[in-house]
């Protein structure tokens, strides 16, 4: 599996269990895994531009160009420098990824039950 922060690892589990996708065979939940740990990636990313200031944003683009930002690690430690009270930021954006998250998935399974 790809690297992630340890909190952001528990967090997808936690994620997965709340929306009782825990019982997917090993290799769909890793594949899976990295596909919420891309979307929270991308939602934090797209959150932080609005907080950045723009010699920050520069930054942060000279930084992926380089490929120093390549990881989900070093993209929270980029971050955790650059957003002042970037614990508070982090667990807003995940209180509400987890909430759409857990939304969706009980949205399709009430679908499925519907279709089935």
């Amino acid at each position: 599996m790809a690297m992630l922060p340890p909190l952001l690892e528990s967090f997808i589990n936690d994620l997965l269990v709340e929306a009782h996708l825990e019982s997917m065979p090993d290799d769909v939940k890793e594949a899976y895994t990295i596909k919420v740990a891309e979307a929270i990636e991308k939602r934090l990313g797209l959150e932080s531009l609005k907080v950045l200031q723009k010699k920050d944003i520069q930054e942060m683009n000279q930084r992926m160009t380089d490929g120093k930002l390549a990881d989900s690690e070093a993209m929270f430690a980029f971050f955790q420098e650059k957003i002042s009270d970037f614990d508070a930021f982090l667990a807003r954006i995940l209180l509400e990824f987890r909430k759409d998250f857990v939304q969706s998935a009980q949205q399709a399974r009430n679908i499925q039950k519907t279709s089935s």
